[in-house]
């Protein structure tokens, strides 16, 4: 009976065994944050080409903006550049003849 208390080679498998659980639950969860990280990256490139375009469409037509081309109140314009294509709609909430 005394022996059977001092052998410890199941011991030694348990925790080698939790061990493994242990780093297969590091490893797992490791690669679904690099996944997330890796779409949220694309995702945020995406948004930010986005901005880049509308942003530049925005100041060209501004360049050139002028109040006496609304309609009905509204002002449609649309353009590309180099990164894409814009679509830029404004609407008076006033009297437009008094922007200078």
């Amino acid at each position: 009976m005394r022996n059977a208390l001092r052998d410890d080679g199941g011991f030694a498998l348990f925790v080698a065994m939790g061990a493994i659980a242990v780093m297969t639950a590091v490893a797992t969860a490791g690669f679904w944050l690099a996944q997330e990280t890796l779409h949220e990256s694309g995702r945020v490139q995406g948004e930010n080409r986005a901005f880049q375009v509308a942003s530049s469409g925005l100041d060209r037509e501004l360049q050139t903006f002028s109040t006496s081309e609304f309609i009905n109140g509204v002002l449609t314009r649309t353009g590309t550049t180099p990164d894409g294509s814009y679509t830029i709609t404004a609407a008076s909430t006033g009297n437009p003849t008094s922007i200078r």
